[in-house]
């Protein structure tokens, strides 16, 4: 459950994933996580994959710690139709869409930062297309489904841990012991009530060494 590998903008990261709903699709093993505590850990994740790929819409709230860029946030909502929040990195905010696979990216501070003084007076304020290849990973935010595989699909053994709770709501923990190359260890915290969407990431160590 590596969240630099799923957050490719955020490569060697330490961070925590925060996700809420804003809609479902509606299928009933996503919407209805019955006995959601009770099940093994393996089960918990596959509904959480569900749920999260179901959603209409839903919004991500990253932090972390980058080993070269230092704090990093991502403020993101997705949908069918793409993607449009903020990213802040190196201490300079951008505005940040995605449509259509193609990615966007808007901040005068942002270029100054990245580019040079020269190349921000240039752009301004307009909104530029990055390249494929140069889109900081936001090009694979195509939609609901394509992030819920990329933030749960990759993992190593997986211990169910204990119930708990985020932010009032009740949830039952997953961990990865992150026991194969290039995974990281990391706890989600899955809704027990309502649809179980996979409410709080947390990566808590370096990733395994390897590929």
């Amino acid at each position: 459950m590596s969240l630099s590998r799923s957050l490719p903008v955020l490569a060697a990261a330490l961070g925590a994933v925060l996700v809420s709903a804003c809609g479902s699709g509606g299928s009933p093993s996503a919407s209805h996580p019955a006995g959601e505590a009770s099940k093994t850990a393996a089960q918990i994740l596959a509904d959480a994959q569900a749920a999260l790929g179901a959603a209409g819409s839903f919004r991500i709230r990253f932090s972390g710690t980058s080993t070269t860029d230092g704090p990093m946030t991502l403020d993101l909502v997705v949908s069918s139709g793409g993607v449009k929040g903020s990213m802040t990195d190196q201490g300079v905010t951008a505005q940040v869409i995605v449509a259509a696979g193609q990615a966007y990216i808007q901040g005068r501070a942002f270029f100054a930062k990245t580019a040079g003084a020269d190349a921000a007076a240039v752009i301004g304020d307009r909104w530029v297309q990055l390249p494929a290849g140069q889109s900081f990973g936001f090009d694979g935010f195509n939609n609901p489904k394509t992030v819920a595989l990329c933030l749960l699909s990759v993992h190593g053994t997986l211990v169910k841990g204990g119930t708990s709770s985020f932010q009032g709501q009740p949830t039952v923990q997953v961990l990865d012991r992150a026991d194969i190359p290039g995974d990281a260890p990391g706890t989600v915290d899955v809704a027990t009530t309502g649809p179980a969407y996979p409410l709080h990431l947390v990566q808590t160590g370096a990733a395994t060494p390897g590929q």
